[in-house]
């Protein structure tokens, strides 16, 4: 390959990661914007916990209360503060590896996938960096059943996952998501 060849390739590479990457940014950043908004300042949390723990916003479903979490998903490995933190920046780093070397290749559902799986991860372990803990303010239940309290940056991350589930096991897609193309109409090689 030429440099020219590698420099267009170089090029094709950062043109597709483009809006994936400025939605993984504004994702990470609307995720920051709110969990200040939830109480981050050490003031409003003392406030909000003393006077206000939660807030009602669906009776009986939905409430906003602020919560912090040291430990990964759902409270686990609680107690390993720096041990998860180590192990989220690791995995952002391959995240964001396999993004850079498969935007080209990816459906716009996988983009968007690891678009919102990159923008969670980040908004996640700016947290643990900044504060030692996650901010969490999103918490779901119907009657005596109840979800652990999350924040924006694990929806992304859940729903980043199921997008990247359905691009990759389409019927007659490839392991990239891509449509199969049958041998019998691929154009022969020179």
């Amino acid at each position: 390959m030429t440099s020219s060849g590698t420099v267009s390739g170089f090029a094709d590479r950062w043109r597709a990661l483009t809006w994936p990457l400025l939605g993984a940014a504004t994702v990470a950043g609307v995720d920051q914007a709110v969990k200040l908004v939830a109480g981050v300042d050490q003031a409003v949390k003392v406030a909000v916990v003393l006077l206000r723990p939660q807030v009602s916003v669906i009776p009986g479903v939905f409430d906003l209360r602020f919560a912090t979490n040291t430990g990964a998903a759902f409270s686990l490995l609680q107690g390993f503060p720096l041990g998860v933190t180590l192990l989220s920046a690791v995995i952002l780093v391959a995240i964001l590896i396999y993004f850079t070397r498969m935007a080209q290749v990816l459906t716009p559902l996988g983009r968007i996938g690891l678009s919102l799986l990159l923008g969670g991860a980040t908004g996640n372990l700016i947290d643990r960096l900044r504060l030692g803990y996650v901010v969490d303010y999103l918490d779901l239940y119907a009657g005596p059943y109840h979800w652990p309290t999350f924040n924006l940056a694990d929806s992304a991350i859940s729903v980043g996952v199921v997008c990247l589930a359905f691009a990759s096991r389409r019927p007659g897609a490839d392991a990239s998501g891509r449509p199969r193309v049958p041998a019998s109409s691929r154009a022969p090689n020179p």
